[in-house]
């Protein structure tokens, strides 16, 4: 079953993308923030599925994903798309621990439920500074000096218009 099929036979059976687009974003930053994709493109590349955004709404964090996936260079955002998976991971509160068997071809984002209690604009950038990560192909078991990484992740970041607060 599709994403689009899975929604519609869903609890938010008749939500167009339009509405879940809205439902997801805050006024403050949809009126302030060119769009060079939406929500419809961001599922179609399966980057960031309906469903996933359906079971997150609400969160912090997804606003923050929304808008860092939306506004992406398309030279970057293409390169991320390059990546054979992503997978988000954004988990509750409650959840104190999590094993996900990954095959080695899956670009894992974690993104602690602590960001909820963080400003927009700091979960915003870390997000950013995450996904620069990915599209530099850095990884956990990646050669090079961590430091140096952190650096260029920051750079790249910058380079989209997400500085660190």
């Amino acid at each position: 079953m599709t994403t689009r099929n899975y929604l519609r036979a869903s609890n938010t059976a008749g939500l167009r993308y339009s509405q879940l687009q809205n439902r997801i974003m805050s006024n403050k930053y949809s009126a302030s923030q060119t769009k060079h994709r939406g929500l419809f493109d961001l599922d179609n590349d399966g980057i960031l599925t309906l469903v996933f955004v359906e079971r997150y709404k609400g969160k912090k964090r997804l606003n923050a994903l929304y808008q860092v996936l939306t506004t992406l260079p398309e030279h970057d955002y293409q390169e991320l798309k390059s990546l054979s998976v992503i997978y988000f991971y954004l988990p509750d509160k409650d959840i104190l621990g999590s094993v996900k068997d990954l095959p080695s071809s899956v670009t894992y984002v974690y993104l602690s439920s602590q960001l909820e209690e963080m400003s927009y604009d700091w979960i915003t950038y870390c997000i950013a500074h995450e996904l620069a990560h990915a599209v530099l192909r850095h990884t956990m078991l990646g050669s090079g000096p961590k430091e140096l990484h952190e650096i260029e992740a920051d750079r790249k970041a910058a380079q989209w218009g997400f500085e660190c607060p």
